[in-house]
């Protein structure tokens, strides 16, 4: 069982109006993948139009600017994120990025990511086996990273994939995590039990330009 993220008062009176209210506890669901049943805890499905996923936390979308790097992302860093009027299947909504990735960074990028939670505390999910997600995009291929304090160099574990234009649901289990290899190695349970946030960032450079979708994530447990 994930523990359940803590209250905070770290968000303004105008964001509390379109906060979620938390679970007092987290009751795993199913969630349908490959015809198969699988326990799930849901982080967002999008279909309440806000920018909070169901742990609390807010998504964000992010570039290289902060190492005077200049690819763009759309909506822009630190922008008020909303979801698009478009889904996976049965869905309504989703979250999308563009934008292009440049070279002024030797390592540009760009991205998308949720935080688990309003204060960014650390959040134990190593009691579950995966993580799934609808992604539909340009055929670039993008990077799923989990964000944890327990890695200190930002090699966090993560997944490569390459999304076509048809939305397409991943299920990545957490055994085929890896670290990149270029920061210190660290366990994976480790990792796993202090997670941050989950991000979607664009591999190489340069790139015109980059269109990613996502919807539908969860933690998942096999039965």
């Amino acid at each position: 069982m994930l523990p359940v993220p803590p209250s905070s008062n770290a968000f303004s009176l105008s964001d509390a109006a379109t906060l979620p209210s938390p679970p007092t506890t987290l009751h795993p669901t199913s969630v349908n993948v490959s015809e198969r049943q699988y326990a799930a805890v849901l982080v967002d499905d999008f279909e309440d139009g806000n920018r909070f996923n169901e742990f609390r936390g807010t998504w964000f979308t992010y570039s290289d600017r902060s190492y005077n790097g200049t690819s763009q992302v759309i909506p822009e860093s630190y922008s008020r994120f909303e979801p698009v009027e478009s889904g996976a299947p049965g869905s309504q909504r989703s979250a999308r990025i563009t934008g292009k990735v440049s070279t002024d960074y030797d390592r540009g990028f760009v991205g998308i990511g949720t935080e688990l939670n309003a204060p960014n505390d650390p959040v134990d999910i190593s009691n579950y086996d995966g993580i799934v997600f609808w992604a539909r995009g340009d055929g670039k291929t993008y990077r799923l990273k989990l964000r944890s304090t327990a890695v200190p160099d930002e090699d966090d574990y993560g997944y490569n994939f390459t999304p076509t234009a048809e939305w397409r649901q991943y299920v990545i289990p957490f055994k085929k995590l890896r670290q990149e290899g270029w920061g210190k190695s660290i366990r994976r349970r480790r990792a796993l039990q202090q997670v941050t946030g989950i991000h979607w960032e664009t591999i190489g450079q340069p790139h015109q330009s980059i269109d990613l979708s996502i919807d539908d994530i969860s933690f998942t447990k096999a039965p």
